[in-house]
């Protein structure tokens, strides 16, 4: 194994190999050196995670992005181990908060359904966008411009420029292009609000 002072210098030497894009074999020569460095600083950063190979994965992930733009990579501005360090340990931070967002969405998604149907609220069901009741009152919205404008609330997106995109409606004033969003936006919820009626009525 190269004493740590070495990993910058062979860095830079297998980058350039594999730029060239002459050499078959240097891209499984850094993954074999670079690897199990990265995942092993990976887990001493990140050692609770609740799946234990998610490092072994952004690892990966971090490397096969590297190998399809190693462009990206600047030399003179780090080592190739901290440039992917750097990477994965961003890639990790962000499905990290992907999760704690859908862990507060989905607690308790029959809780959540419950909650709606009592309140006739669509927009919470629509945030819990697995639930099958949303996907009973989604399947009444035959319009394709309807079924994106649904899409978006159920991932919470709540600028009114992705919505006015969809409408095809970016060139009117932001005043207009609020008005006409939340009369889209109200209609939508009226047509889940409907079904989560007719589920009631049927329990």
């Amino acid at each position: 194994m190269p004493e740590e002072r070495d990993f910058k210098r062979l860095g830079e030497e297998l980058h350039h190999r594999l730029l060239a894009r002459k050499d078959n074999l240097v891209s499984a020569e850094i993954a074999e050196l670079f690897l199990p460095l990265l995942a092993q600083a990976l887990t001493r950063r990140f050692p609770h995670l609740s799946d234990p190979h998610q490092t072994a994965t952004v690892a990966i992930d971090s490397l096969l992005a590297y190998f399809a733009h190693p462009e990206k990579f600047d030399p003179a501005k780090s080592s190739l181990l901290g440039y992917l360090y750097l990477d994965a340990s961003c890639d990790l931070l962000n499905f990290l908060e992907r999760r704690k967002k859908v862990v507060e969405l989905h607690t308790s998604l029959s809780e959540y359904e419950m909650q709606a149907i009592e309140a006739e609220n669509p927009e919470t069901l629509m945030l819990a966008n697995s639930s099958t009741l949303v996907e009973r009152a989604l399947a009444q919205l035959d319009d394709p411009t309807d079924r994106k404008l649904a899409v978006l609330m159920m991932d919470g997106v709540r600028e009114t420029s992705a919505f006015s995109a969809v409408l095809g409606i970016a060139n009117h004033t932001r005043q207009e292009q609020e008005k006409i969003v939340k009369r889209h936006k109200d209609r939508l919820k009226k047509t889940l609000r409907r079904g989560l009626r007719r589920h009631r009525t049927k329990k």
